[in-house]
């Protein structure tokens, strides 16, 4: 029989079991429960998996136990487990759970969870780490608590009996059974208490894996740490997985670096390194045929040049865009220094990395500075007489860096850079520069700030002649402090994508056009409140929502099924519900691509779009404040697209349109203004009520764009003005690029949290609670003859941060308060690579947000008037309780710092 590892660590294996090894399992529990006939075993596992494949049949054959099978109607959770311990607390149950489930019953139920979990005889937890604070809570509340030992290679290695004479804070570690000889390594013999590895060999029994020689056995992927005082106890205290966490907050598999380029015929062994930094890097030790005996820099660069394509190739073309390599971060053995090495011949990595700390400080340098080179003594007009020059070298060094040419104007992100490709551009045109004997300083931020080669090349002049004065292009600024100029580029989009709007075709009579059902077009479904609004679509009767067009960018990643699969079961939405919507026809999957006309959306789809749509949901907006204002153009020419499809209808009224704006379009109002300002439901008459930076200018410019569509034709809509979107009351799934979750995860591993950052009260609504609001806006203007009409969206009952620091104080008590202003010193310092452990670092544009409109500046709230007016449901729903849904808080961080 075949079983299947969990994927935790990459994608599930199957592993074969033969029936001597399950027949072994069956003798090894007989031999635990000598007394066993007739216990009851309870476990809301599935057969299928390993922990509840054991508790099944070894039970039944091994002893003369019941099993008890449970058929779910829904998915499993702590209530439903609860309630079907009640229903068996008669017959005390050997219970198997998994942690989350325990942490979800502690988390509900909190110093009464010990009563309900005494019922059982024993509660076996495995297959996770379960949070110490509620393990301590259950152990010393009486519950006989026991860490379940098991992996799908071995299967159960750890006796699953209760010993009463136990320390109660014992129960993290496991006593091994004697099923296997068990080998337990220290990685570092001069330091143990850096864990240990494990070996399992074959005794009476043999492991299904064997992935090990010398000793021969299953070596298990964890790191184990034994009891300090009691022998034969163990716990796991990690994983062998190298995963590499990166000052962005993205984590890098470094097994899986190391395995694709030790796969070359040309490397021997790898050690990766990066954590803390923005970018990861590889250190090389060339095969045994291809060995550097001369140890010199052209030596190592002429390896480096055979071994580049490969890695360009096979390396790059295949792990995540944030884990690719860049190559002045890829280093190469050298002979002086040659790899540390273990008794058993493996790489001691830290070691190593040691012996090479002055290299790799010297690579990530080079990043920073471009290459070196010998000093010249061009002048720098001379290398560089003119603007066009300039231009020529970047169209190389763009086509370069994207794999294609773009024209002068166009912006970069909008053809492919991303994160890694910016640094790699900046990288290059350093060193270009140096190469021409011209020493530049460039901002990291330069690619961002000045995304087109028209822009770079004004800016690089500007360098290079301090007379001129960059931004002189007639249509971009770069800063948004000149209100006039800002005004003047936002006007002239606005009219230019205002201009000639389509004639109305033959309409249709009313009667004609009325349907049976409405028709949503709705973009960005894959997100948070996306996928939200759309599972509160699908629950509505065909009769009432009949059809809707998810309306989505593709990905690289994941086909667009994928994608909405991953973002309802984050949320535990019914993904089934979905998936028979799009087998019926009901849910119709459509890839854009905002630069093409019509959204490039076939001409078949667009005609039946067309002719059917009654409402449009305009949601789609990438969420980066680290992008100018000319970046967001495709966004608004895609708004002006969906306001085309609108008036292409033949409804005698364009289908609504409903325009998912933000609280940054107002967000200035509050630095010049009282503690009681807030944005009203009305048009923003200025500019400078916008948050200076590129997201919220153009929002701010979609906005206009509306206004403009409304007074000039039919077309009717509804601009929402969203606060603050919390995450799922269900999961707690909370976007974890936000900046909320960027302030929990970086204080969590800085063992530090800032107790007065934010000065005003937060206006945090859960998502399933804005989704269900937007739908009732949805319907608010059915048959409103108002052409326009905006709504602010968020919490009219605040929580305040004094309130989220006590709930991260309950799961993480070891935690310091400390002033924000000491916070973010701390944060800055780690950003600026000032302090060892750079891993607990936030992105540097995120950081300066929060700095800024968090702290000094903190935003206002959002006027509610027009969404309260639609219904009492709807302003019940923006009323959300903290204090009478206390466990929201604590799922949001649990969820925000599961990974």
């Amino acid at each position: 029989m075949y079983m299947h590892t969990s994927g935790s660590t990459g994608h599930p294996k199957p592993i074969a079991w033969s029936h001597q090894f399950v027949i072994s399992k069956v003798q090894q529990t007989k031999r635990d429960y000598v007394d066993g006939q007739g216990k009851l075993m309870y476990t809301p596992l599935p057969i299928y998996h390993g922990g509840g494949f054991c508790m099944t049949l070894p039970v039944i054959a091994g002893y003369g136990g019941t099993m008890t099978l449970v058929e779910p109607y829904r998915a499993v959770s702590s209530e439903s487990v609860l309630r079907h311990l009640r229903i068996l607390k008669d017959r005390r149950p050997d219970v198997l759970l998994v942690p989350n489930l325990l942490e979800d019953i502690v988390d509900t139920l909190g110093e009464q969870s010990a009563l309900y979990l005494r019922i059982p005889n024993t509660v076996i937890q495995g297959g996770a780490p379960l949070r110490r604070d509620v393990g301590d809570k259950l152990a010393h509340g009486g519950v006989r608590l026991i860490t379940w030992g098991g992996i799908t290679e071995a299967g159960v290695f750890a006796s699953q009996v209760f010993d009463p004479t136990r320390d109660p804070s014992d129960w993290p570690y496991v006593k091994l059974s004697n099923g296997y000889d068990f080998h337990f390594t220290p990685f570092d013999p001069e330091n143990p208490e850096q864990g240990y590895q494990l070996v399992m060999s074959p005794k009476s029994v043999t492991p299904p894996v064997v992935n090990h020689e010398n000793p021969r056995g299953f070596l298990t992927p964890d790191i184990w740490t034994k009891h300090p005082t009691k022998p034969g106890l163990w716990r796991i205290s990690g994983r062998l997985d190298d995963i590499i966490v990166l000052s962005n907050g993205e984590k890098a598999n470094g097994k899986q670096l190391e395995t694709l380029l030790c796969a070359s015929p040309y490397i021997s062994h790898v050690v990766i390194f990066g954590a803390g930094r923005f970018l990861c890097g590889a250190l090389l030790r060339p095969s045994s045929e291809y060995k550097i005996s001369e140890d010199s820099h052209e030596t190592r660069n002429a390896y480096l040049e055979r071994v580049w394509s490969y890695v360009d190739t096979h390396v790059n073309n295949t792990v995540p865009r944030h884990s690719r390599l860049l190559r002045p971060l890829v280093l190469v053995e050298e002979p002086s220094k040659p790899f540390q090495l273990s008794d058993k011949g493996t790489i001691k990595k830290k070691a190593t990395l040691d012996l090479y700390h002055e290299q790799i400080e010297q690579a990530y340098t080079i990043i920073e500075e471009g290459e070196p080179t010998s000093a010249h003594s061009t002048r720098p007009t001379t290398a560089f007489p003119d603007i066009p020059s300039i231009a020529s070298l970047l169209r190389r060094l763009v086509s370069k860096t994207i794999g294609r040419e773009i024209g002068d104007n166009d912006d970069f992100f909008n053809f492919g850079l991303d994160s890694l490709l910016a640094v790699k551009l900046r990288f290059s045109i350093i060193s270009a520069f140096k190469d021409a004997g011209v020493t530049i300083d460039m901002p990291r931020n330069v690619i961002y700030a000045h995304p087109t080669i028209t822009t770079v090349s004004h800016y690089l002049w500007s360098i290079l002649d301090k007379s001129y004065q960059s931004g002189s292009n007639d249509t971009w600024c770069s800063s948004y402090s000149d209100e006039i100029a800002v005004t003047r580029m936002i006007d002239k989009v606005v009219a230019t994508l205002t201009a000639s709007f389509p004639q109305r075709p033959t309409l249709l009579s009313q009667e004609h056009s009325r349907g049976k059902g409405e028709v949503y077009v709705v973009t960005g479904t894959t997100g948070s409140l996306g996928s939200a609004f759309l599972s509160d679509l699908l629950e509505q009767p065909i009769s009432v929502v009949k059809k809707v067009y998810l309306l989505n960018r593709a990905s690289g990643k994941a086909t667009m099924m994928q994608r909405h699969e991953t973002s309802f079961l984050e949320r535990e939405l019914d993904f089934s519900a979905f998936e028979a919507a799009v087998n019926a026809g009901r849910a119709v999957l459509v890839d854009i691509d905002v630069t093409q006309e019509r959204l490039g959306i076939n001409t078949e789809v667009y005609s039946q779009m067309v002719a059917e749509t009654t409402h449009i949901v305009h949601n789609a907006w990438p969420v980066t404040f680290t992008y100018q204002f000319q970046s967001f153009m495709p966004q608004l020419e895609g708004l002006r697209a969906l306001i085309d499809l609108a008036l292409a209808s033949p409804r005698p009224i364009p289908p609504h349109l409903i325009f998912i704006s933000s609280i940054s379009v107002g967000g200035r109002l509050s630095s010049t203004s009282s503690q009681d300002i807030v944005i009203p439901e009305s048009p923003m008459t200025a500019v400078d009520r916008a948050l200076p930076h590129g997201y919220a200018m153009s929002k701010f410019a979609a906005e206009k764009i509306i206004e403009q569509a409304t007074s000039s034709t039919p077309l009717r809509a509804s601009v929402v003005r969203i606060g603050q979107i919390a995450g799922s009351l269900k999961t707690g799934a909370w976007h974890r690029n936000e900046y909320l979750p960027s302030i929990l995860r970086a204080s969590v591993r800085a063992g530090r949290v800032p107790d007065d950052l934010f000065t005003r009260p937060l206006h945090w609504l859960p998502v399933e609670h804005a989704s269900k609001a937007l739908y009732a806006i949805t319907q608010a203007h059915t048959s409103s003859p108002t052409p326009l009409t905006f709504y602010g969206l968020e919490n009219t009952r605040p929580i305040y941060w004094t309130s989220v620091v006590s709930s991260l104080l309950l799961l993480y008590p070891s935690l310091h308060e400390v002033p924000a202003a000491e916070w973010l010193h701390h944060m800055h310092a780690l950003q600026d690579g000032n302090d060892d452990d750079g891993s607990n670092a936030i992105d540097g544009a995120l950081l300066d947000y929060i700095d800024e409109f968090v702290c000094q500046k903190p935003l206002p709230r959002l006027a509610t008037a027009n969404l309260r007016g639609i219904s009492s449901e709807v302003k019940e729903l923006i009323d959300f309780d903290y204090i009478k849904n206390e466990t929201a808080v604590q799922k949001y961080i649990q969820y925000i710092l599961r990974a």
